[in-house]
């Protein structure tokens, strides 16, 4: 469910950095740590689902940030691994998608 009225992806960074999981966020983001995880995989579902709730539910702009991430491993994952891991995190997403400038519900 993407929003029209997206941030931009420098500004969806700097919220999902001051925010409350802000120390998972940038293990994740910036230095691709993956030992918290049973496997990388889990760590790049973990991240793309907060870029996920970060982006207002915008599949495109998480897999683009996801691409600027240190997790980001295209020679090991493949051309549609972003595809296939948004895909998973929109089918098991639980949590409320907020506006990202309103920060108002969306469901």
């Amino acid at each position: 469910m993407p929003t029209e009225l997206c941030l931009p992806d420098e500004e969806l960074i700097r919220k999902a950095k001051r925010s409350r999981r802000h120390n998972i966020f940038k293990a994740l983001y910036y230095k691709g740590a993956v030992s918290s995880y049973p496997s990388p995989s889990e760590a790049d579902m973990a991240l793309m689902g907060m870029l996920y709730y970060w982006s207002g539910g915008d599949p495109e702009q998480s897999k683009r940030i996801f691409a600027s991430s240190a997790l980001y491993r295209p020679e090991e994952k493949g051309p549609g691994y972003l595809d296939y891991t948004i895909q998973a995190v929109m089918a098991s997403y639980q949590a409320h998608i907020l506006h990202p400038l309103t920060r108002t519900s969306m469901l």
